[in-house]
């Protein structure tokens, strides 16, 4: 299980068993389109139990999320990235 503050504070955890919770309302892209993010449905891939990606699909595009990590802890999420 991965864990770590949301840019709100709040504590943020991962697993298969508890998948991540996405971003609420909207996000914006790398290419500037506004995500409503409740409203999509999302898939997410792992690497061995590390969540790594989260995919959305807005508007026929598919945009998706890479979380990073060092060792077994989470470092880093990336934008919304157009595919």
């Amino acid at each position: 299980m991965s864990a770590f503050l949301d840019e709100n504070g709040e504590l943020i955890t991962a697993s298969k068993k508890n998948p991540f919770p996405v971003d609420s309302g909207t996000s914006k892209a790398d290419d500037g389109v506004i995500l409503p993010l409740e409203s999509l449905a999302k898939s997410f891939g792992y690497t061995g139990d590390n969540l790594t990606t989260i995919t959305v699909s807005h508007n026929g595009e598919t945009y998706v999320k890479t979380l990073t990590y060092t060792g077994d802890k989470l470092t880093a999420t990336s934008v919304w990235v157009k595919q």
